[in-house]
């Protein structure tokens, strides 16, 4: 994880954005990163990156943007890199991370510190209708 005192950081990580929210996916290599993304694509998300972020604190939010070299490509297991239309940078306001399970039926709202700010988290792990909580979440809101 980025240093509080650092104001940008290269993050292995997937960045998409919806409803002008940003959603970053957090994870280790095979976790379902890419493929998350993809299913929130398929729902209207952009991408903003896959497999690495650049991310910045700017007036107290997190930006995500893509590294140059990559950016507009993304990563399917078993098909390879594709195409992908972008957008050029996101301002993070929920994190998903892939390698945890979240074992509560009804969890508490679980955050994790970036650059110092608290950015809201779930525990993606095993969780069947991720995209589609995910997309409702973003839509609405979380009552709990």
């Amino acid at each position: 994880m980025p240093d509080a005192d650092e104001t940008t950081s290269p993050f292995h990580a997937t960045l998409v954005s919806m409803y002008e929210k940003g959603v970053l996916i957090i994870g280790a290599p095979g976790s379902g990163k890419s493929s998350l993304a993809l299913e929130l694509m398929a729902f209207g998300a952009t991408l903003v990156a896959d497999d690495r972020v650049i991310l910045t604190l700017e007036n107290g939010r997190l930006i995500g943007k893509s590294p140059a070299a990559i950016k507009g490509q993304i990563e399917a297991r078993g098909l390879g890199i594709l195409a992908a239309d972008t957008i050029s940078s996101a301002i993070v306001d929920v994190c998903i991370d892939m390698d945890k399970v979240e074992k509560n039926r009804l969890p508490e709202q679980q955050v994790m510190d970036l650059f110092g700010l608290k950015i809201p988290t779930i525990h993606g792990r095993g969780n069947n209708h991720l995209a589609v909580g995910v997309l409702q979440m973003l839509k609405a809101k979380r009552v709990n």
